[in-house]
Order: structure tokens, then sequence, then C-alpha cells
């Protein structure tokens, strides 16, 4: 290893979130702790699981320096950890990922070009799914940089990461770049041979794709509320025209049909209160949406760690804990 090659001018976190199997957690993150501790003086690596997992890679605190092991709640989705991951990490440069895609990427090229260029970098694959234009419409609805192209994997600057989870939607945020934030998003194609990065099709991936696809639906709620006002202003507005054209026939025709007169200006009635109305809800609910936010749950349930950033200095310094009490 080559000291001077080394960056001791950043500390990175490396975020690796809901893992299931243990062979290959335990392989994925002695790759991690090899490639860290030669690249970077200052690291640390982040391990979100689910509770009933959490004895399964325990022992791993012990072999693997600077290894912090979060326990949550079952039932969370791979956003949800992410969430979680990212608000625990310290780093001045966070990089969130999961198993399957950390042999893709070269991470460390990720982690330096987001740290000299104050943006996010992407992990993009080479081909999009079927299901891309629906993604990119609904991204362009709700607000986001969506795309099928995007991987999990993700670098943030620690500046940018702070914004990011002040959003309302955090879960979403972190997964999409949000449109017009002057976020500056980089891409960064996949590492591995033939250059090709294959979609996951196991059902947790399944479900957690899906509820990306009913989150930004939900954040698109926004602009469809616009929409039914605006179709509400032009009901209301066809149904005063179509009064006025109710008493114009009243009073230029004699030969109009009993009782027509008085059905047509109710129809019109009705129709200018229920516009009114679902106006009303529509910018009522459009408020509501932009003053709230989302409601603040601790999820994690124990934190285990075996991280001693400091044991370097000391060394180099001489100092033991016995001279500093």
């Amino acid at each position: 290893m080559n000291k001077d090659n080394i960056r001791d001018d950043i500390l990175v976190s490396v975020c690796l979130v809901k893992p299931s199997n243990k062979d290959n957690t335990k392989l994925c993150v002695s790759n991690l702790v090899e490639i860290l501790k030669a690249n970077f003086r200052y690291w640390e690596l982040i391990l979100v699981c689910d509770t009933h997992l959490s004895s399964d890679f325990e022992q791993m605190l012990a072999k693997s320096k600077n290894l912090r092991l979060f326990s949550v709640m079952p039932g969370l989705d791979m956003t949800q950890h992410r969430v979680i991951a990212a608000k625990e990490a310290i780093g001045d440069v966070v990089m969130l990922t999961s198993v399957q895609e950390v042999d893709q990427l070269d991470i460390v090229e990720m982690i330096i070009k987001a740290y000299g260029s104050d943006a996010v970098v992407v992990g993009e694959r080479n081909v999009a799914a079927l299901a891309e234009p629906l993604v990119l419409t609904l991204g362009k609805v709700s607000g986001f940089l969506a795309s099928t192209r995007d991987m999990q994997t993700a670098a943030l600057p620690r500046s940018i990461l702070n914004r990011i989870l002040r959003y309302p939607n955090p879960e979403l945020s972190l997964r999409f770049m949000p449109r017009g934030s002057a976020i500056r998003v980089l891409r960064s194609k996949p590492a591995v041979k033939g250059g090709k990065s294959k979609y996951s099709s196991s059902p947790s991936i399944w479900i957690t794709r899906l509820g990306l696809l009913t989150r930004m639906a939900i954040e698109a709620a926004p602009a469809l509320l616009i929409l039914v006002a605006v179709f509400s202003v032009l009901t209301f507005l066809g149904s005063i025209l179509f009064s006025l054209y109710v008493v114009y026939v009243y009073f230029m025709f004699s030969d109009v049909a009993a009782g027509w007169t008085t059905l047509s200006l109710a129809i019109s009635g009705a129709g200018c209160f229920l516009s009114c109305t679902l106006f009303a809800i529509s910018i009522s609910l459009r408020k509501l949406l932009e003053m709230a936010r989302g409601q603040k749950v601790d999820f994690i349930i124990s934190e285990k760690s075996s991280v001693d950033l400091f044991e370097n200095v000391r060394s180099e310094l001489n100092i033991h804990p016995s001279q500093t009490e």
C-alpha cells in the first residue's frame, strides 16, 4: 500500500443497505474495507439491515475496521433504509449502495468526483427498462429526474445530502434527484466486464420499485390538483354560458317545451355550485400539501460499532488514553 496515494483530506462514508445474503455481504464488506483502506485515511462503513438479520452480521464488527451496524424495524423497504443510512453517516461524502451493485462501479472514482465537483454522482445503466416512458412522465409531473437507467448507487457531498434530507419525501429525493433544485448530477457508467448492468428480479426489488412509482404518483398530487382546479373553472364558465343560453331561448322562442327552462337552469346552477366547490377543495388541498412536512419517526432499534477514527492519530503523536485523562 502506497501511503502517498491515500487521501487524508476527506472523510468517507459508504453505506450498504438492506443486505440479505450473509455470505455475499461478508465478502462485499471485506472487499470494501480493503478498497477504502487503500484509498482513504478516514472512512467508515455503514451496514443497515433488519433487526432479525443483525445477528448474522455482528461477527463482522470484530473483523472489519470502522464498521457501523444498524438494525432497524422489519418491514421497511430499500428507500427507507437509504434514508436511515444517510442520516447516520458522518462523512464529507456519503455513498449509498447495495451489495448487488457495489462491485459493478468504481466507487473510489465516484467518491472523488463527487467531492471535487460538489455534485451528486449516480451510477447509470447502459440500457433502460421498458417502463422508461412511464417513469420519465411521472418524474416530470412529480418534479424528479427519474429514469430506470439510474442505479441505486450514488455518491453525495455532505452539503447536498443535508439539503436533500430536508425535502418532504427524502425516500424519493435520495433515489431520484429533485428537478429545479440547482443540484448538479453526474453519471458514472458500470465498470463491469462488457459494460453491462443487469436488472435485479427479486421480489423485494420489485416491491421497492412499485413503492417508488407510488411515491412519485403521490408527489404528483399538487400538479393534478392544479389540473382539477383549471377544469373546475372551465366547468363554471360553461355552466354560466349555458344558463345565459337558457335565458336567451326563454325570451326569444315561444315554443319551448314545458319544464325545459326550469330544468336547464337547475342543471346550470348545480354545475356552477359543484365547480366552485371542487375548485375550493382543490386549491385548499394544494395549500395543505405545500405546508405539509413528513412525520419524523425513529426506526432504528440499536447501533453497534467498531469505529476508531483517531487510532492512527494517537499512535503517530505517541498519545495514549492514560495520558489524556
